[in-house]
């Protein structure tokens, strides 16, 4: 008989493996960060997932797709490509990056989300031909929720998305 933690795994793999057929088979980038969005929180804990890309003039960062509760950092929402936000610096530095939000941050966009009650936030950057086109986001109302294993699943959904997204291009 499988144990629990068979079962359980079996179940990711299975969400998994929809998802890396949902995206394979998307017909546009909209649905592939609609997929991803959706079925993030089922592999990774999490309150809040978003796709946040860098506007044309590659000035801004808009929230293009949040699965999540409505807030202050909504859909459409646009913040200023610098290293002073938390996901504009793992934009510009392209790397992947544990976070914990606190209302004193030094970045406002994570003082934003502990406002709304996120503690625990990943972003991992959205590279297509080694360009930073943007970053998948993640956040928990947990405290110190995510580790290395999260952030390997995260970075792993990262780049599923925009093997894709090239593929699309």
């Amino acid at each position: 008989s499988l144990s629990s933690t068979d079962t359980a795994s079996s179940h990711l793999g299975d969400i998994l493996g929809q998802l890396i057929l949902r995206v394979c088979k998307a017909q546009s980038e909209a649905e592939i960060y609609t997929a991803v969005s959706k079925d993030l929180p089922v592999l990774i804990p999490a309150e809040r997932v978003s796709v946040a890309l860098l506007t044309p003039s590659r000035n801004d960062i808009e929230v293009f797709v949040l699965e999540g509760p409505v807030t202050e950092l909504s859909k459409g929402t646009c913040i200023p490509c610098t290293q002073q936000s938390h996901i504009g610096h793992t934009i510009l530095t392209q790397k992947n990056t544990l976070a914990t939000a606190t209302e004193d941050s030094i970045y406002p966009d994570l003082a934003h989300l502990a406002s709304e009650g996120l503690i625990s936030v990943m972003t991992a950057p959205l590279l297509v031909s080694g360009e930073a086109i943007g970053a998948l986001n993640v956040g928990s109302c947990q405290a110190n929720l995510y580790r290395d294993a999260d952030l390997s699943i995260l970075t792993q959904i990262a780049a599923l998305t925009t093997t894709n997204i090239e593929r699309l291009r």
